[in-house]
């Protein structure tokens, strides 16, 4: 199981972002409650952790770094101390320029943080004030050698693309220059316009103008080719890492794991603890006419829900537990569909023997047409074992995996 604790806080909201965050200066005056709240949400989660412990625990935002060295001490020890953590974990701290110091990573690195993510960005300065992010390009870069001189030896630095101002030159320069200092993984995402954002609202009245969709999809040809000069490897949509360096955490996601999450607006992913939603052997028999297959008494598939808190920090502080509501019962059919939508993410692609291990069906019982169509496309390639998403199926991914819903 994973872990994924929200922080809401930041200084100031950047004009792109619809994620659920209070941007206050860097003031947190209820920060010390807050950090009790999620301690008290993760202890009454007990009975659905199990034993097994956390394999990854990711502390995101926001911007989690707004936190006083105190509160981050606080929060990071009281997972620690409230919950089972493996011993080889991945423990991730989303940062931003400008909120870090020499004494906050040195704590952060005491305390078993074992990896960073730096938002970046950009590394025009003009880019990134366009965006309305607090720092610049040299503020991420003293704080990057500050995070390598304390032993950060995993970081994650994440870029984008499509921002207002940005053309296909400046993009490489980004490119290169953040490539050249080496971090262990990059992350490159194309600028999304959320309805309700500043941004959205000045582009739809003409007032800014983003780079067009043949420049996007330049953007994006030009990052798989410029990164891989540099010895990274593309392994998701939007995702590269240096070897061994993939993000254990986002993998999870992207492969079906459990996780829990904690604080306003924090989903959690669970399988169904009662017994009643595993799906045995004997139930796919029957389900198909007594033919199962081998699959060892078991098939590791169960009904699993998904859990959403309301964005509402003053009702999250005021009663963490209860607050939670179920979004979503997913039943075989939903967890198949997930299953190709999130594969199809991944270099890797979706494996005909782990789904058929997984629900009892082959892959191409329940998709064969579709995979077919998209395959005569050009859009997917047929390896045998797995189906995958072309190069030219990953420009248009969106389109693709809706086809599996």
């Amino acid at each position: 199981m994973e872990l994924y604790v929200h922080i809401p806080f930041c200084v100031r909201k950047c004009r792109y972002c619809d994620f659920y965050s209070l941007p206050n200066g860097g003031q947190v005056p209820e920060a010390e409650d807050y950090v009790r709240a999620l301690l008290r949400e993760l202890d009454s989660r007990k009975e659905e952790i199990g034993g097994s412990g956390f394999t990854s625990i990711f502390v995101g935002g926001g911007t989690p770094t707004v936190l006083s060295c105190k509160d981050l001490e606080t929060l990071i020890t009281g997972i620690f101390d409230g919950a089972p953590v493996t011993r080889d974990a991945e423990i991730t701290v989303e940062c931003n320029p400008g909120t870090l110091d020499t004494e906050k990573l040195t704590l952060m690195r005491q305390l078993g943080v074992n990896r960073l993510s730096i938002g970046l960005q950009s590394a025009a300065n003009a880019e990134l004030k366009a965006l309305g992010r607090i720092h610049t390009y040299e503020e991420f870069l003293k704080n990057y050698e500050t995070a390598r001189k304390v032993g950060f030896c995993n970081i994650n630095v994440d870029l984008m693309s499509g921002i207002p101002g940005q053309t296909i030159e400046s993009f490489e320069r980004t490119l290169r220059t953040v490539a050249g200092l080496e971090p262990e993984h990059i992350s490159v995402y194309s600028l999304i316009l959320e309805e309700g954002t500043p941004l959205y609202s000045d582009v739809e009245a003409g007032r800014i103008l983003l780079p067009g969709e043949d420049a996007d999809r330049q953007m994006y040809e030009l990052t798989g080719k410029v990164l891989a000069e540099y010895g990274y490897e593309r392994y998701e949509i939007s995702n590269y890492a240096r070897p061994g360096h993939r993000c254990r955490h986002n993998m999870g996601y992207w492969t079906g794991e459990e996780y829990l999450g904690l604080g306003p607006a924090a989903a959690s992913y669970l399988r169904d603890k009662s017994g009643n939603g595993v799906i045995t052997e004997e139930s796919v028999r029957q389900e198909q006419g007594g033919q199962a297959g081998n699959f060892g008494g078991r098939i590791d598939y169960a009904v699993m829900y998904r859990y959403k808190n309301p964005p509402d920090i003053t009702a999250y502080i005021a009663d963490p537990v209860g607050v939670r509501t179920v979004e979503e019962r997913l039943e075989k059919k939903d967890l198949m569909s997930e299953y190709m939508i999130l594969r199809l993410r991944l270099t890797g692609g979706a494996d005909r023997e782990e789904f058929r291990k997984l629900f009892g069906n082959t892959m191409d019982e329940i998709f064969g047409d579709t995979i077919r169509k998209y395959t005569g496309l050009g859009l997917l390639e047929d390896r045998g074992d797995c189906v995958a998403l072309t190069e030219k199926g990953f420009d248009v991914a969106n389109s693709v995996m809706c086809e599996f819903i």
